[in-house]
């Protein structure tokens, strides 16, 4: 009789084992929550930056317009969705923390704008060919609008510049 005690005790113990090592394994294996705070500094050889992208070569370039810097940030995001396929599970509320994201703070440790990017300010915001931080709105998992706040550098103004299709009236 004691040994049949035993023999379910051992089974016992291995079945909670098991079932725990799973738990943890799913835990690894789940996105990387960005914080509501300032963002972390990405730093390291492990983040791998992704180079000779559109928005390297034409973003706030003098030869283009406002419109070309948003369009080419458009098609980072993007790339970005289509190389990161949870995507849609990251918590990126605003731009600081969809900037940290691209600067790879992201499971894969992929980057597409490099730390010291010169329309990064010092807050980790992307900001427009006039310094202001560009306003994001995250329309569903995968599509955003993007915002500039144009020339007169205050947002909701006539002079913004959005990707957001205007409606019908």
């Amino acid at each position: 009789m004691k040994w049949l005690v035993i023999v379910f005790l051992v089974c016992v113990c291995g079945i909670f084992l098991y079932l725990n090592r799973e738990g943890e394994a799913e835990q690894e294996d789940s996105p990387e929550i960005a914080e509501t705070t300032q963002p972390e500094k990405v730093e390291g050889p492990s983040v791998r930056l992704i180079g000779q992208h559109p928005f390297d070569m034409e973003y706030g370039h003098p030869d283009h317009d406002v419109e070309n810097d948003l369009k080419v940030l458009h098609f980072l995001l993007h790339d970005c969705q289509s190389i990161i396929k949870d995507f849609d599970s990251y918590f990126l509320p605003e731009n600081r923390e969809i900037v940290s994201f691209l600067q790879g703070k992201n499971r894969d440790r992929l980057a597409w704008i490099p730390k010291d990017h010169q329309f990064v300010n010092d807050k980790g915001e992307l900001v427009d060919r006039w310094g202001t931080p560009l306003f994001f709105h995250r329309e569903s998992g995968l599509q955003f609008e993007l915002r500039s706040a144009g020339p007169d550098r205050k947002h909701w103004t006539k002079d913004d510049v959005s990707t957001k299709k205007p409606t019908a009236k």
